[in-house]
């Protein structure tokens, strides 16, 4: 990092600070804090979701999985691609909640089953989600410590080491997401992440263009070709069963928790019920996926680039030095090497004003995770357990010095985990355990409660604690499995379940739960009343689009999900635009099976069906982008100009009955 690097960084930075304090004089009551008054269009929430979604340790996460998986991911992710069209037409769990107009989705447990439920589900998501944001910190530190080159300051408080560098990069990233959350709340979180996600776009495409030239596929086929051993092939995605981690099964846990656990982690609560209309939030998902796709090209090629520069014998003298930094540095942390071989491989081949993009980009990703996560787990804490367990109802002015105050408390628990905890596996296996907590039964209470009338308190008092109960055993087996002889002579050193197959038999043990205790008797829902449909609608949730006016909506559009007249021409093209997508991710993997089955194909045709699949989609991101970018400016205006003329209802602030 240079000069001109540091320039990119600080400039960015002023930038999104100065748009985050426009947002101050918008946010004067209780519902602009926790959902910017449901003012947000779809363009604007889809940016906005998909920045604070795609966090620095997203980011590195993902490095991590494609330079172990490689191709093999993408073929599994694209088998799925049928669930994720089907789950965004209709919808799931996204249209029905922002139906109930809840705030948060403890606010829905009550509305559904009962407030001594919500204060459970309150604790339990709050503990959980503190758990899981505590190493977002760390890990983003590690990577701007490691990739800008800082130096590293040890000291010792009696026999605990603390790392002063790690200390001091984590206080900058948390204040600097904490100034803007408590500016603006809501507010502040979608106009920042919309802006840091224009950004992110601007950059990957730079880099995209760039790792193009720099790195011929000839040199991608040699170097797959290098590392592909059988049973773990990074081109061959049937030829994947010697993996200990990125297997079969744990591409079939994927698709189970697409459906399972969708929308039912709160990390980015607030987004889901910042969208002005319900058909807005449906959309936001579809936006998301169209915009997302080129930050997923870019997360995707990163790591390869770094595959080919680690294993290709035109870098073995630099690939050498790389591997041997991260061996002095982390001698005795396997993790921290996995975590940082990407990145540190980065640092040697992208220019000067690339690595200052990368790192700005690298820092809004972290922002806008960071201050989404304080805001829901903050806000989740007194919505969700202290207002409803002291039963009390604040003034504005109270509510939100109280909900500043839990986020701040979120915010200084993170850093002290951070400073004092070590990871010891992959950050999606830590990641999935401790989400699993709540995620284990909380998936069983969503479905059951939005989409089954017949669900009961009971069931789901049931579910979460089965559900939390198997997630809580197995962080204590996990931990003390290597000090108990019994089980290691039984069954090795370690669990031999990783954490994402225990969350997965959690989350099972909770659905049966759920199911058995609600047959056995009890109330039914009226769904009607909780859904606001019928009697119960409410006007401003059921504004048909006046581009399409009354017009007929034939026969083609309703049998490719678009059932109402609140879909505009531009949404119309999305829809159709996702469907092209998806038939031809199905039907290129049919073919591929087929071949595969037959034996037509190799490992050098694999490798290069895999660089027409980059050619296609580079091709489709670009576009997608570019189009959801443009469209998002406009919403932006739009929620400002709502937001300034709106009338607050300060009886509007989560509680339930008002």
């Amino acid at each position: 990092m240079v000069w001109i690097d540091w320039l990119i960084v600080g400039v960015f930075l002023a930038f999104i600070t100065y748009m985050a304090i426009t947002t101050q004089k918008y946010t004067t009551s209780v519902a602009d804090f926790l959902a910017a008054n449901r003012c947000a269009g779809q363009y604007l929430l889809g940016t906005a979701e998909g920045a604070a979604a795609m966090g620095a340790i997203s980011v590195i996460t993902m490095f991590e999985i494609y330079y172990q998986a490689g191709f093999s991911q993408i073929y599994w992710d694209q088998v799925l691609a049928p669930l994720y069209l089907f789950l965004n037409i209709v919808g799931w769990i996204i249209y029905r909640f922002r139906q109930t107009r809840a705030m948060t989705l403890a606010q829905f447990f009550e509305m559904r089953y009962s407030r001594s439920f919500r204060v459970f589900a309150g604790i339990l998501a709050w503990a959980s989600g503190v758990l899981n944001f505590a190493i977002f910190p760390a890990v983003s530190a590690n990577f701007f410590i490691n990739f800008c080159g800082l130096p590293k300051y040890l000291c010792h408080i009696g026999s605990v080491e603390i790392n002063l560098t790690l200390a001091a990069v984590m206080f900058f990233l948390l204040i600097i997401s904490l100034y803007f959350t408590l500016l603006g709340g809501q507010i502040a979180i979608l106009v920042t992440d919309f802006w840091q996600g224009i950004f992110a776009v601007c950059v990957f495409s730079v880099i995209i263009i760039f790792l193009w030239f720099k790195f011929p596929w000839s040199q991608v086929h040699e170097a797959l070709a290098i590392t592909s051993v059988p049973g773990q092939s990074l081109v061959d995605p049937f030829d994947i069963a010697a993996k200990k981690d990125f297997n079969f099964a744990y591409f079939a846990i994927i698709a189970f928790f697409n459906i399972y656990q969708r929308m039912a982690w709160q990390g980015n609560q607030g987004f889901n019920c910042s969208a002005i209309t319900p058909h807005a939030a449906l959309m936001s998902k579809i936006v998301g996926s169209f915009r997302g796709s080129l930050i997923f090209m870019g997360v995707l090629l990163l790591p390869f680039a770094a595959l080919v520069y680690m294993n290709h014998p035109a870098y073995a003298d630099a690939a050498a030095k790389v591997a041997g930094s991260l061996h002095q540095m982390f001698a005795s942390q396997e993790s921290m090497q996995k975590q940082l071989l990407v990145p540190m491989a980065m640092k040697q081949f992208i220019p000067v004003g690339m690595s200052g993009a990368f790192v700005a980009m690298m820092l809004c990703f972290c922002i806008a995770t960071h201050n989404s996560a304080m805001h829901s787990w903050g806000v989740i804490f007194i919505q969700d357990v202290v207002c409803p367990l002291r039963k009390i109802h604040p003034s504005p002015q109270q509510h939100l010095r109280y909900l500043r105050l839990s986020i701040i408390g979120v915010a200084a628990f993170s850093f002290f985990f951070g400073l004092l905890f070590s990871l010891k596996e992959y950050i999606v296996m830590y990641l999935s355990i401790t989400g699993a907590i709540y995620l284990g039964g909380a998936g069983a209470v969503i479905v059951g409660g939005l989409y089954w009338k017949r669900g009961t308190a009971s069931a789901a008092w049931s579910a979460m604690i089965v559900g939390a109960a198997l997630s809580v055993l197995t962080i204590i087996l996990r931990s003390l499995w290597g000090h108990i002889p019994f089980l290691v002579s039984w069954l090795g050193p370690e669990l031999p379940y990783n954490s994402m197959i225990m969350s997965f038999w959690c989350a099972i043990a909770a659905v049966i739960t759920y199911v058995a205790v609600s047959l056995l008797g009890g109330k039914t829902a009226n769904m009607d009343k909780l859904l606001h449909r019928g009697e119960y609608a409410v006007k401003e949730d059921n504004k048909p689009d006046s581009e399409n006016g009354s017009a007929e909506m034939g026969r083609f559009w309703p049998m490719i999900g678009v059932t109402n007249r609140e879909f505009t021409k531009v949404d119309k093209g999305l829809f159709l635009a996702m469907w092209f997508n998806t038939t031809f991710m199905i039907v290129s993997c049919l073919i591929l099976l087929f071949l595969r089955l037959t034996g037509w194909i190799s490992k050098e045709n694999w490798i290069a069906w895999w660089g027409c699949y980059i050619i296609y989609m580079l091709v489709f991101s670009f576009g997608g982008a570019a189009l959801c970018s443009v469209l998002g400016f406009v919403d932006l205006r739009k929620m400002y100009g709502l937001l300034a003329n709106k009338r607050r209802n300060e009886q509007d602030d989560g509680r339930v009955g008002s």
